[in-house]
């Protein structure tokens, strides 16, 4: 019976075990989970074995309202063992769950999917004591084949992500006993892109909690992580594995020494592109950082090593002046927003970071800029950094060396250290061969000109201080350009080139600003200055005209030249020139010129910017084949308004060379001859006193040249009228003024002054020869004669004496005489004469010495004028003086002035004593004072002009011929 009773309650235990517990709890299940969220469950079958006390649930799924998959799993087996009931504890043998799916969706109003399921709770007001945890005792926790799907709509495109084959474990957790249980917990799990999570960890103690482990990623693609944020960058990450490795230890009791340690990080192979583009714009082959301890809880970071290998980088400067990188990577939905600092917030203490050593190796960055006109590449290459001891502590000092090739060819270098807090930088600089010819784009931006060749070279040592009262940033060194060649970028025609500029020694210190320069070497240049068809120097020609460029006005440089101390002060204190040659030519003349001068050497010494320092100048060369020239003297380079002193001359110039000059002032070519000029300036405040000395030697010159835009001066004769009997030229040329007169315009100051000269010779050579010898020009134009006479008075002899003197001096001048006469006083003296002959001849007495007798006088008068004439002419005179004695008297007068003026006088007779006079003049000064019969001409004779004075003036004239 006993059996039966036994057997009875173990039948009615299994059926309500097997088949009526299932039964009724499925149901219940779901209509608990239907309560108590908003979602449906399915579930396909639950089992349970009373004998072993273990449950199953098999096909379990819970859907959204609408029917959308939220979470399910294949099956979920939880054993039980019953006996530890009796020792009031929960003793888990295992729990399986297999194959679990979960579908996490992120919405677009920020919410997730499972959140949506659960329903409020009504909140219960009475405080409820839980008692003590009954011991849990849980042999094994296992998850299968499990997988995650998240979907996230926040994002302008839908992001997905899923993790599949999780595998999780929890084995020997005994909650009264955590101490000696050796609990673990490990958790696997495969990544949709191909990488591996594996976290590890070990509860080492429950009370208080203390556990360790360790977390590794491997081979995790990056361009998972940069789908989530693809629509806020402008870049695509596409390619690249990223693994992670760490081991990490907490102890609740003991929070500051929670440590992660063994940290290794790498990633591999990363390649990031625009969107759209195939071109990459950065490669690194690999970043590796190794050896990272963080104690977060005490705010330290240790570094061991962070090395970067074959960085590429390409950026590139758009037309407007944007790099490609600030918009690639610029956020598209950021957004600027104001926030408002909470001012009583206690400062949070720094973190101490310690990184023993940061590397870059073997990397490159290539700049395209098309910003300037013709677009550059500048490209560089073999770039190696080391950084070594980055340390947060205050006075820490790191130490630094880099270097780089820039173009493939030129490099640069640094080495150094820097101490931060204060910051403090000490190091060197050095560039070696940089290419210069790659910045003419951006020389082209301003000027039509190119950079052909050079290369500079730079060795320096720098230093930061901002304690430093000589400067914050502090530089010296020597620098150095070789082989430099610019040209037109237009014509491509050599504008300066040189072998070698030097800077030895320089000292740079900045804020405040100075420059320091000991001694600069320009060695072999050579500059080629030309002046075109139009007039315009190729100097001047090679800018390039903006259109918001404003000229500086006069008055702004006068007052910035007066400044009593520059924004940047600068002295040179010697520049030594040596093997220079400058080439000139202009083509704006008839005649095209052109001069070299070379062998340029020298010294400038003290050149500066600073007000009342006095810089000196002694510089020599040789101009064409035989000539030189000097520039020496002293000046304030700030200001050379103020103070200018220089002594600047050309030796034996050929003069030919200079018939485009000629040409173009005076209408002639120059045949040979030689030049010496000697310039001396001066100037005190702005005051110009110069002295120009111009020395011509055996000039002459050559064919006239016909063009109707030339100024045609008589160059041959001013050459004659200033030229001496050995052939030699010697103008004195003072030129004065203000050069801050805005008019002023030294050049053509000089011309004018030379022109005056010449047309003032010319058109008045005897008070121009006169004055040179210092008596009146004036009187050496004529020569006065006695009416009717022709022999020269003692008093005109002695300006013949001074002419013949300037015709000794002056042996290309030639003088001309033109005979003269009197048609009036030469006429009536002649009359006078031949009436006085023919009174002799007809007082038959040739001997006498004057016979005058009233018949003779009355006889001759009849003949010329006839007896009724006469008889009317003596009746008229008697009714008009009727006193006898005063009858007598007026008779004779009117009687000899009639008989005066019926002699006849020919012009050819005036002619003849005309020429007589110029004979007489030429006679003297050929005779007596030796002067070249063929350089005195007697010209054409002329009729002088008719005047109250009692001389007759016979005029003289300078010739050349």
């Amino acid at each position: 019976m006993l059996k039966k009773l036994i057997f009875s309650l173990l039948f009615v235990y299994s059926v309500v075990g097997f088949l009526v517990l299932p039964y009724f709890l499925k149901p219940k299940v779901i209509e608990l989970a239907g309560e108590q969220t908003n979602s449906k469950l399915y579930i396909e079958s639950i089992c349970f074995n009373p004998f072993l006390f273990k449950m199953a649930l098999e096909g379990v799924e819970l859907k959204s309202l609408d029917d959308e998959h939220l979470f399910s799993f294949e099956l979920l087996e939880v054993d039980l063992e019953p006996l530890s009931l009796l020792n009031l504890a929960l003793h888990v043998k295992h729990v399986i769950l297999k194959n679990p799916k979960i579908t996490l969706i992120y919405n677009k109003d920020k919410t997730f999917n499972l959140s949506s399921i659960v329903k409020p709770s009504v909140e219960n007001n009475e405080t409820k004591d839980a008692g003590k945890l009954p011991r849990v005792i849980v042999d094994m926790v296992t998850i299968q084949s499990g997988s995650l799907n998240y979907e996230d709509y926040t994002t302008p495109k839908k992001f997905e992500f899923s993790i599949g084959d999780i595998s999780f474990k929890l084995k020997d957790v005994d909650t009264d006993d955590f101490e000696s249980s050796g609990a673990s917990v490990r958790f696997h799990s495969a990544l949709s892109d191909g990488g591996i999570v594996d976290i590890k960890t070990k509860i080492i103690g429950f009370k208080p909690l203390k556990i360790e482990g360790s977390l590794n990623l491997q081979e995790s693609q990056i361009y998972t992580q940069w789908r989530y944020i693809q629509d806020k960058l402008g870049v695509e990450v596409a390619d690249g594995k990223l693994s992670f490795f760490g081991n990490y230890f907490v102890n609740m009791d003991d929070l500051n020494s929670t440590t992660i340690n063994d940290i290794t990080l790498d990633l591999q192979n990363l390649r990031v592109k625009p969107k759209d583009k195939p071109e990459d714009i950065l490669n690194l082959k690999s970043l590796h950082v190794e050896g990272v301890t963080i104690k977060p809880m005490v705010q330290n970071v240790h570094v061991e090593s962070i090395l970067l290998d074959s960085l590429h980088v390409e950026a590139t400067k758009d037309r407007n002046g944007n790099i490609d990188w600030s918009e690639l990577f610029k956020s598209k939905n950021e957004e600027v927003k104001n926030v408002k600092q909470d001012t009583n917030l206690s400062e949070t203490t720094p973190w101490n970071v310690l990184v023993d050593s940061v590397s870059l190796t073997k990397s490159a960055v290539n700049f395209i800029d098309k910003s300037v006109e013709k677009g550059t590449n500048i490209n560089l290459n073999n770039i190696n950094i080391n950084v070594f001891n980055i340390n947060s502590k205050e006075n820490s000092q790191l130490q630094y060396d880099a270097s780089l090739r820039v173009n493939s060819a030129g490099s640069i270098s640094s080495k150094g250290s820097v101490t931060h807090t204060p910051l403090t930088q000490n190091g060197n600089f050095s560039i070696k061969k940089l290419s210069l010819k790659e910045f003419t784009p951006y020389l082209q931006e301003s000027v039509f000109a190119k950079i052909d060749n050079g290369y500079l070279s730079l060795q320096s040592n720098v230093s930061y201080s901002p304690q430093s009262k000589d400067g914050e940033i502090l530089v010296d060194g020597g620098l150095k350009i070789e082989a430099f060649k610019l040209s037109d970028s237009r014509s491509g025609d050599t504008l300066v080139t040189f072998d070698k500029t030097q800077l030895k020694s320089f000292t740079l210190n900045l804020f405040p600003n100075k420059l320091y320069i000991d001694e600069v070497n320009l060695d072999s240049f050579y500059v080629d200055a030309k002046i075109d068809e139009r007039k315009v120097l190729n100097f001047a020609k090679l800018s390039k005209p903006k259109e918001d460029e404003k000229l500086t006005k006069s008055e702004d440089i006068k007052s910035s030249a007066n400044d009593e101390k520059p924004e940047f002060p600068m002295k040179i204190m010697r520049i030594i020139v040596s093997n220079g040659k400058a080439n000139f030519s202009d083509f704006s003349l008839p005649i095209k010129f052109k001069t070299s001068i070379h062998d340029l050497n020298g010294d400038v010494y003290a050149i500066s910017n600073t007000k009342g320092e006095i810089s000196y100048i002694d510089i020599d060369g040789e101009v064409d084949r035989y000539g030189s020239t000097k520039l020496k003297g002293s000046l304030d380079t700030s200001n050379i308004r103020s103070f200018t002193d220089i002594d600047f001359n050309f030796r034996n110039l050929s003069l030919d060379s200079f018939s485009g000059y000629s040409a173009q002032f005076a209408g002639h070519k120059i045949e040979k001859g030689k030049l010496f000029i000697d310039l001396g300036y001066k100037i005190s405040d702005s005051q110009l006193l110069g002295k120009n000395s111009v020395i011509i030697k055996n000039i002459e010159l050559g064919d006239a040249i016909e063009d109707e835009n030339i100024t045609k001066l008589p160059l041959g004769f001013a050459i004659a009228l200033l030229e001496d009997s050995d052939g030699i030229i010697d103008i004195d040329m003072p030129v004065n003024g203000n050069i801050d007169a805005p008019d002023f315009k030294y050049g053509a100051l000089v011309l004018k002054t030379l022109g005056n000269l010449i047309i003032k010779a010319v058109a008045s050579p005897f008070n121009f020869l006169g004055a040179a010898m210092g008596i009146n020009g004036d009187d050496l134009k004529y020569i006065e004669f006695e009416v009717a006479e022709f022999a020269v008075l003692p008093p005109e002899k002695e300006k013949l004496d001074n002419i013949a003197k300037i015709l000794t001096k002056k042996p290309k001048l030639s003088l001309g005489v033109f005979g003269s006469y009197s048609k009036e006083k030469d006429k009536k003296e002649i009359q006078a004469k031949k009436l006085t002959d023919e009174i002799v001849r007809r007082g038959n007495n040739k001997g006498a010495k004057s016979i005058v007798t009233l018949k003779i006088l009355e006889d001759i008068y009849t003949e010329f004028a006839g007896k009724k004439v006469f008889e009317g002419f003596k009746s008229e005179l008697k009714k008009r003086y009727e006193k006898e004695s005063i009858f007598d008297t007026q008779y004779e007068k009117e009687l000899t002035a009639r008989c005066r003026e019926l002699q006849i006088v020919t012009l050819d007779e005036l002619k003849d004593l005309a020429n007589k006079r110029a004979l007489s003049i030429k006679e003297y000064l050929v005779q007596i004072k030796n002067i070249d019969s063929l350089r005195v001409f007697v010209n054409e004779v002329k009729e002088a002009q008719e005047s109250d004075d009692k001389w007759i003036q016979t005029p003289l004239n300078i010739e050349v011929k």
